[in-house]
């Protein structure tokens, strides 16, 4: 499960939100901050309080051209998040239950 929260208070201004990926076996096995850069404008989930690198966030129509609209993009790929997963998480599972570099669907919106 790919789980978004709004950015808590006191984020930087490119915290867009949070996110949680979990698993009902595994529990937890990510949380991130999700970032947008300025100029070009990408989306990219990092670690909280790391600097470096973070995972690219691409956002696609159903039928597989990349999503340009307003609005929930209906499909989500995060980049590098199946080899993390592999080798950061092995006391989990990584290697025995695997998250993979899978598309992401949106399911449902809920607020609190």
């Amino acid at each position: 499960m790919l789980e978004f929260r709004p950015a808590p208070s006191g984020a930087s201004p490119s915290t867009l939100a949070t996110a949680t990926i979990s698993q009902d076996i595994r529990g937890v096995l990510f949380r991130f901050d999700v970032v947008q850069s300025q100029g070009y404008g990408s989306i990219q989930m990092v670690k909280p309080n790391q600097s470096g690198q973070g995972f690219g966030v691409y956002l696609f129509e159903a039928g597989g051209k990349q999503f340009r609209g307003k609005g929930t993009a209906p499909l989500l790929f995060v980049a590098g998040l199946g080899s993390a997963d592999w080798y950061e998480n092995q006391e989990t599972g990584g290697r025995k239950i695997i998250l993979g570099d899978g598309m992401w669907k949106f399911a449902f919106c809920k607020m609190k």
